[in-house]
């Protein structure tokens, strides 16, 4: 779980959002209560261009 949270991490400074997004949704799935990976992951899907999956994972990790 750490590790992908990491990679996720790393992928999204490197600009590579895809991969960003499929590592950091992994270590959610390992463990949801990671609200600054989610918050991260919703501005890379934004910028990915998937609007309503960006909506969704910023408002959940935003409250917290």
């Amino acid at each position: 779980m750490d590790a992908r949270g990491n990679l996720g991490v790393i992928l999204f400074f490197q600009g590579a959002y895809g991969d960003a997004i499929l590592n950091s949704r992994a270590a959610l799935k390992l463990k949801p209560t990671l609200w600054k990976i989610q918050a991260l992951l919703g501005i890379g899907e934004k910028r990915a261009g998937d609007i309503d999956a960006s909506r969704h994972d910023l408002e959940q990790a935003f409250p917290k």
